[in-house]
């Protein structure tokens, strides 16, 4: 196995890099420390530090600026974009999105995953790593739980391409096992050149992980090399008896021993997923809600107040249960006011399908409740748009860095005041404003270049 950084640098001495305020560490990401930043115009990033150690290593130098290179060239939604770069006070950084929520690491350490659930995010992952392969011919190299994100709205990123293969380079990094023991296929232990069928193995550890809370092969370096390398595929079974054998098969598939004997293609495993998970026996209502961890569990929350108040709907001549109806209502609108924005219109439907039968002072909650979840969602479309705004301002800002680094200011030039007459949200007042702002600096650069 190739040397894998796990160095801690402490970079809290700095405050400041370039137009970037440092606010707190995020964790440790390929060769860099990874911290959480505030832009000078208010946008929160993720700013990567390369190590000192490795800052004077031409070659650990040219694979970060491969990263960022890397990065600044896909695009998918399901990667981290590249914004920016630069040099300041002899430390190389790079500015990447910012993406808030949580690894997989969260789920291993809580509680069981439904088997739907962890074939659901494996899934996803799986089509941004198809996507990227296809149009990019790039592979990961360093799948595992730790690089695969989950956002509040349930959204899966791919982290940490700075381990990533251009195959179509052919260069110096074909071979070698740079990735993490646990999750490395047996090529990787052994040095021989790699294709995306190494992505799909730790892929399918990924999933073994996620559903048993264990790794496959466990204890030393040696021992997790010979693991990888002679062992058969422990049946996960042995650790959670509720497994499926469709998730099994798909499991001792993805880490065949040989490249050869994994998918032959990123789409035979997804097919194979959605097979899975149409035999598996389906969740409950609850659990069918919430289509991944930290998703919808207000809208459970929902269900359960709800539920727990169905049998007063019908009973409510019952004294017991007429002096309990003021608490469920309280309870209910309680639970609507922390439903997110991004549930709003499920939860509206969950309340539109109650009966018409109800206590008045339920029905009001009721009421009550729709309120709240419509002013949500206008805020919510307010919201959006803001970010659509930013997006766009941020893709416009990259085009005109190309432009710039290219000493190219007459076209920078022309770029924004294109954009400012032409673009979908020339009304909006944020576009207008921060356009016209890079505009006039723009022009103040053309004219002195």
């Amino acid at each position: 196995m190739a040397e894998e950084t796990s160095e801690k640098y402490n970079f809290s001495h700095l405050k400041k890099l370039g137009p970037y305020r440092l606010i707190r560490h995020l964790g440790i990401g390929g060769m860099g420390e990874v911290y959480l930043a505030e832009h000078k115009s208010g946008e929160y990033v993720a700013l990567k530090l390369l190590l000192p150690s490795l800052a004077n290593n031409r070659h650990h130098i040219e694979l970060f600026l491969k990263e960022i290179n890397l990065l600044g060239a896909i695009k998918h939604p399901g990667i981290v974009r590249a914004l920016d770069a630069g040099v300041q006070d002899d430390v190389c950084f790079f500015a990447m999105d910012f993406i808030d929520g949580y690894d997989l690491t969260s789920l291993i350490d809580g509680d069981a995953v439904s088997e739907k659930v962890a074939l659901r995010i494996i899934r996803e992952t799986a089509v941004i790593l198809r996507d990227v392969f296809k149009n990019y011919q790039v592979i990961h190299r360093d799948i595992k739980p730790e690089n695969i994100m989950i956002t509040s709205d349930g959204a899966v990123h791919l982290l940490d391409f700075g381990l990533s293969l251009a195959q179509k380079h052919n260069d110096e990094y074909n071979c070698g096992g740079i990735g993490t023991a646990q999750f490395s296929a047996p090529e990787q232990f052994a040095g021989a050149a790699i294709d995306f069928r190494a992505d799909i193995y730790s892929l399918g550890v990924t999933l073994y992980q996620l559903l048993t809370k264990s790794f496959p092969y466990d204890g030393s370096t040696e021992d997790i090399k010979n693991g990888h390398l002679q062992q058969p595929v422990p049946d996960p079974r042995n650790l959670r008896s509720d497994i499926s054998e469709h998730t099994v098969k798909i499991i001792r598939k993805a880490m065949g021993k040989k490249s050869e004997c994994r998918y032959k293609s990123w789409n035979r495993m997804i097919a194979d997923i959605d097979s899975a998970l149409r035999k598996i026996s389906p969740d409950s209502r609850f659990a069918t809600i919430m289509r991944l961890p930290g998703m919808k569990r207000n809208l459970v929350a929902l269900l359960v107040a709800l539920v727990a108040f169905g049998g007063l709907i019908f009973y409510s001549h019952i004294e017991v249960a007429r002096k309990n109806i003021e608490l469920k209502a309280a309870n209910l609108l309680k639970t609507v006011k922390t439903i997110s924005k991004e549930d709003c219109q499920e939860a509206l439907k969950i309340l539109d399908e109650l009966p018409p039968e109800m206590p008045e002072k339920f029905r009001t909650a009721v009421v009550e409740a729709k309120l709240i979840l419509n002013q949500k969602i206008a805020e919510k479309k307010r919201y959006d748009q803001d970010i659509a705004v930013e997006n766009a301002l941020r893709d416009i800002r990259h085009k005109s860095y190309i432009l710039e680094q290219q000493n190219n200011w007459a076209e920078a030039r022309k770029l924004w005041e294109s954009q400012l007459k032409y673009h979908e949200f020339k009304a909006h007042d944020r576009f207008a404003s921060e356009a016209g702002r890079y505009l006039e600096y723009i022009s103040v650069k053309a004219l002195n270049n």
